[in-house]
């Protein structure tokens, strides 16, 4: 007997997978690290990615140290040099005006969906403290008012060299905020607690986008 008959079936004459008739609308059949089917919602499986690569030269350090954010796109270092002056933290009180926003090079949500996870690289000459944040901004149509950042996630790596790489993972419980709806524009800064260094990253953010 042929190992699978099935394959000469009509049309007409195949059956629906297993749950099917219990299984909630847009999900699509898988199989679980057990081998066993399920119907995971379709949104499990839309995975946005923005990547961000960039360096810093020269960024102010101790507790005086600014956030630096990309360089204008008409610069020809842009987007990868971070050398415009932001703030000394994540402040929800200090705007960014529409021409800086609209002046970097920054990703746009193009769906509603949650930030989960962030992996990368660092490097540094001398051992300082690199911060990196990752900010959305929200503007609004036809509007010419600040717009606000909000703080999706924080986080420090001590540099160990320029030839030794240090490697970050974030996940969902480390962020501050997870949620990013379309339009937003995400807005990733550095700083470093020496005055007299270059720090250069490389990192992925991976979005879960919703349901078709």
């Amino acid at each position: 007997m042929a190992s699978n008959e099935h394959k000469n079936l009509s049309n007409a004459n195949l059956h629906d997978p297993k749950d099917f008739s219990t299984a909630a609308s847009s999900t699509v059949c898988s199989k679980d690290s057990g081998g066993n089917l399920v119907w995971a919602t379709q949104s499990t499986y839309r995975i946005s990615e923005t990547k961000i690569q960039g360096y810093g030269t020269g960024l102010s350090g101790g507790s005086t140290g600014y956030y630096l954010f990309r360089d204008d796109i008409t610069d020809n270092d842009s987007p990868f040099n971070f050398n415009q002056d932001y703030l000394t933290g994540v402040a929800t009180d200090v705007e960014f005006t529409t021409t800086q926003l609209m002046r970097t090079a920054s990703d746009v949500m193009a769906e509603d969906g949650a930030m989960i996870k962030i992996y990368g690289w660092a490097t540094g000459n001398s051992t300082p403290t690199i911060t990196i944040a990752i900010m959305k901004c929200t503007m609004i149509d036809n509007d010419s008012g600040g717009i606000t950042p909000v703080l999706l996630d924080e986080f420090e790596i001590t540099a160990a060299g320029n030839n030794t790489p240090r490697v970050f993972e974030r996940n969902t419980v480390d962020f501050t905020l997870a949620d990013v709806s379309a339009g937003d524009i995400i807005v990733p800064m550095v700083k470093s607690s020496l005055a007299s260094t270059t720090i250069y990253f490389n990192l992925t953010i991976e979005f879960q986008l919703n349901g078709i």
